[in-house]
């Protein structure tokens, strides 16, 4: 395989497979974190909770994580994305650091 270039935050790679061109995608946990996550941290803050930690068992969470994973993983069923999740909630120990967890999330989803 050869790097073919750094797309923002993407990076893509092409292989040659007999006649067939074949290109990887690889979505950068970046990506997800640098989006706007005022909805996210403003809940946390109302409800006293440090908004730098993910927390599997709040629901809206899960839910508010799989909708802006969705967004980078158009071709990733909701079912692969909340299973990413909830693999990440298994692996990742309490507290979860954000970029940590999202970093967990994208792996799985890349696998």
């Amino acid at each position: 395989m050869v790097i073919v270039g750094n797309m923002g935050v993407s990076i893509a790679r092409i292989e040659k497979s007999n006649d067939f061109l074949i290109v990887n995608i690889y979505i950068m946990p970046s990506r997800i974190l640098n989006e706007d996550w005022e909805d996210y941290d403003n809940r946390k803050i109302r409800d006293g909770r440090d908004r730098s930690k993910f927390s599997c068992d709040e629901p809206w969470e899960v839910d508010y994580l799989a909708e802006k994973t969705k967004k980078h993983f158009p071709f990733k069923t909701e079912s692969a994305i909340r299973e990413a999740i909830a693999s990440c909630c298994a692996s990742v120990r309490a507290p979860r650091p954000r970029e940590e967890f999202v970093t967990c999330v994208v792996r799985r989803l890349q696998a």
